[in-house]
């Protein structure tokens, strides 16, 4: 018999450099592709989990950071118009002040109306704790709305997202008025 016609025989090579060896199949099984698809599932449910944790933990930061810079803002005006100047927030309402009176609202810079609403349009889900800090015209942080009571200890105010419970916190030092 002819050698040749005794062995089994085994699928081309494509690269053309003979035959492949025997058992190696070109292709995938059904079972490897659903496991892959699987895999790739259970990570794009991962990072979409936590992408949306991402989005959340930065509304609340750039919601923090906006009311950062509105407390400056309080602090410049009272620095530089020889008035007291101050914020209030109110059952998630806040709003600027000047003349010693939380009444005196005043319509904060970059925003539609006052009081600005926390738990409303672009800001909800979100809350602020209830503050009135003023400024004096040093800059001085000050209990209440009449700028006379410097404040003893420092001031922190929160905000938080009610929908995932996260939160940060604003402080604001007592005697220099670092807001951080």
């Amino acid at each position: 018999m002819n050698e040749r016609m005794l062995k089994p025989q085994s699928a081309i090579n494509p690269s053309g450099d003979g035959p492949l060896p025997l058992g190696r199949q070109l292709g995938f099984t059904l079972f490897e592709v659903i496991l892959v698809l699987l895999i790739v599932t259970l990570l794009t449910a991962i990072v979409i989990s936590r992408n949306s944790q991402s989005a959340t933990r930065a509304k609340l930061q750039g919601q923090a950071n906006l009311l950062k810079t509105q407390l400056r803002y309080a602090q410049a005006r009272a620095l530089n118009a020889n008035q007291i100047w101050g914020m209030t927030a109110l059952n998630n309402s806040v709003w600027l002040f000047n003349g010693g009176s939380t009444a005196n609202q005043i319509q904060l810079p970059g925003e539609a109306s006052s009081p600005v609403v926390f738990g409303a349009g672009d800001r909800q889900d979100l809350a602020v704790t209830n503050f009135t800090v003023s400024f004096d015209d040093r800059g001085q942080p000050c209990t209440g709305d009449t700028g006379t009571t410097p404040i003893a200890s420092a001031l922190a105010i929160t905000v938080s997202d009610t929908g995932s419970g996260a939160s940060t916190q604003i402080v604001i030092t007592p005697n220099t008025g670092f807001i951080q």
